[in-house]
């Protein structure tokens, strides 16, 4: 688990070009720190934001992990800044328009696969509506991601999902998400998901039960094994906003051949952790956690 000090994230991007990629009307933005990149991971954005917020809200940390693991970051941007995912309750015009944002994905990879074709996998990252994005994927486009990070998203909840949420083709990849348990917007401890009866988009699992539930897909039948982390040094630094460190961290693993993880932090809300500046409305932010570093170690990048 990697704690550290406040600041927890540089507000300066790496000195690397970023590229727009297009796919019709569609764009894209590309970092590509090197000329031959192992894999290409995949950022997909939150509700109401785009590629290039998703950049600021999350630190460039994601782009420095590219960086230090020679790989390619891509963030797709949605359509009216929202992803189709697999939730059947989603009041939003990517649903109306029924736009299909598996063929973008799968598109966007054919583009910078024929750039690079040292890529051997793809790794799918989202957050909150993006995180949901990432799901339906896996669940429509199996084994496309070789593996999967959530950011304060869950599994719709069974009555709340998309005919393509299907699991009989279903290929088992390893599974990391992090959870706020103070998350206004996807209860840690599931249920509604949304503050009012405009932006509802239903029900869905808990945070534990959306663990449970790709830990049982991957054929983990043996216990949960949790470790309470926290950080001994935290007294020692006179934090700026002393509110945004996590005292405790609950870390809930199942082991199988593709493992699946549950990052829990205590008192942190609708946010990726490390992620400052923060609005007020997403509820508490975390700077004492590393989200880029835990998916490096999670995935043993």
């Amino acid at each position: 688990m990697s704690f550290y000090p406040y600041p927890a994230l540089s507000a300066t991007p790496p000195e690397k070009s970023l590229e727009r990629l297009r796919v019709g009307e569609r764009s894209a933005l590309l970092y590509s720190p090197s000329a031959q990149p192992e894999r290409l991971l995949f950022f997909f954005h939150g509700s109401q934001q785009s590629a290039q917020l998703a950049r600021r809200f999350t630190g460039y940390a994601f782009e420095y992990l590219a960086q230090r693991t020679n790989s390619a970051l891509i963030y797709p941007n949605g359509v009216h800044h929202h992803f189709n995912d697999g939730r059947r309750i989603l009041p939003e015009k990517t649903r109306s328009l029924g736009v299909d944002d598996c063929g973008f994905v799968l598109a966007l990879s054919e583009i910078v696969g024929k750039r690079f074709p040292s890529l051997r996998e793809n790794i799918g990252m989202g957050y909150s509506n993006g995180g949901h994005m990432v799901m339906r994927v896996c669940h429509q486009q199996p084994g496309f991601f070789s593996a999967a990070v959530l950011f304060a998203a869950s599994m719709p909840a069974e009555n709340n999902r998309i005919p393509e949420m299907r699991v009989d083709n279903y290929v088992p990849v390893p599974v990391l998400s992090f959870h706020g348990s103070r998350d206004p917007y996807a209860p840690f401890g599931g249920g509604a998901v949304g503050i009012t009866p405009e932006t509802a988009r239903g029900e869905c699992l808990s945070a534990l039960e959306n663990a449970q539930y790709f830990a049982q897909l991957n054929g983990s039948h043996g216990p949960i094994v949790e470790t309470p982390t926290r950080a001994p040094y935290l007294a020692q630094f006179d934090y700026q906003a002393p509110e945004q460190v996590a005292d405790e961290v609950r870390i809930h693993r199942w082991e199988a051949a593709a493992p699946v993880e549950l990052i829990e932090v205590r008192g942190m809300g609708h946010v990726i952790p490390g992620t400052t500046d923060l609005p007020e409305r997403l509820g508490p932010g975390c700077v004492s956690v590393s989200a880029a570093d835990e998916v490096q170690r999670f995935l043993g990048l």
